[in-house]
């Protein structure tokens, strides 16, 4: 009987337990230290036939992981991006295979649009301290800390590794929708003056790809067939189609190369580490790999650098 009401108590506690959540929002795929999928949702007011990837809230069902619907400009002006949260939440709560938590979330903002956003994403993820909800096949039940961390994107991805680095440096995150641009001084501090965020990104390429095509066979391809190419994943597609893409994806490499020079990121000379889903592009695509830039791979460094800091934060405390 002990052992029983012990085992209960353990499940009990596990299933309470505080959890800090990074989660990077973007344009195109919304991240997590473990998880990763497209920032499209799909509202139904019926049951879909499948539970994968199905979002239950307030009575209505939404499909994550969709191509998103091009870009919005205010990620507060609908409930899509709260639902890519629940599902985010989700996702981390089933690796560890609880339903249950209070959960800490550690988010970021482009760097020169965080005065502006800042507060109003912390009412719209915070609207509501306790969450019902399904995703998949389960019932999910959380609390969401009033204290909501954010972090400038980008800052958040290599503040892990600042201590290694020697002298000044740039960082380009180079997303779906915007780039950012953060000069680093020796200290490890943002030269805010000479900071952007440039509407340019993997979106731009997908542009650039389909205005070819409507131009040498009067059609679009689908982001899906577009993104199945950029990650060299097996896809059935005429071979000179492919071409196209290819050599479109470079031009777009050459272009932002070009955009770097424009905002004065000397990157031959001068240390620059590229990352997020276009860094993966120029790594991959581009004819022109300067020494001194330094590709970091992993696209969710962002949701796991928000943690990271989140956690150091706390611990002071």
């Amino acid at each position: 009987m002990k052992s029983l009401q012990m085992s209960k108590r353990v499940n009990k506690e596990k299933e309470s337990r505080n959890m800090i959540i990074g989660i990077d929002h973007g344009y195109g795929f919304t991240k997590t230290s473990n998880s990763i999928f497209a920032s499209g949702v799909a509202k139904f007011k019926e049951q879909p036939p499948v539970t994968a990837n199905i979002v239950q809230y307030n009575n209505m069902y939404y499909q994550i992981g969709v191509a998103p619907d091009g870009l919005t400009t205010d990620k507060t002006a609908n409930e899509d991006y709260y639902i890519l949260t629940l599902a985010a939440i989700a996702e981390e709560l089933k690796r560890c295979n609880i339903v249950s938590a209070h959960i800490i979330l550690a988010v970021g903002i482009p760097l020169t649009r965080y005065g502006a956003e800042k507060e109003d994403f912390i009412n719209y993820l915070s609207r509501n301290d306790t969450v019902s909800f399904g995703y998949e096949d389960k019932q999910y039940t959380i609390r969401i800390d009033p204290q909501i961390y954010v972090y400038p994107q980008g800052y958040a991805a290599i503040a892990p590794q600042l201590n290694t680095i020697k002298g000044t440096c740039y960082l380009a995150d180079i997303g779906t929708g915007t780039t950012e641009i953060l000069p680093i001084s020796g200290d490890h501090k943002i030269d805010l003056k000479r900071a952007y965020t440039i509407q340019w990104g993997v979106s731009n390429c997908i542009s650039m790809i389909n205005e070819e095509m409507s131009r040498e066979y009067q059609c679009e391809l689908s982001t899906d067939q577009i993104i199945d190419i950029m990650l060299d994943r097996d896809i059935v597609i005429a071979e000179p189609v492919k071409k196209l893409v290819v050599e479109q994806i470079r031009e777009w490499c050459a272009a932002t190369f070009v955009l770097f020079h424009t905002k004065k990121v000397n990157y031959e000379i001068t240390q620059t580490f590229c990352f997020g889903g276009g860094s993966g592009l120029l790594k991959r695509f581009s004819n022109d790999q300067p020494d001194m830039i330094t590709y970091i791979d992993d696209i969710k460094a962002n949701a796991k650098g928000y943690e990271l800091l989140t956690k150091a934060i706390i611990s002071k405390k």
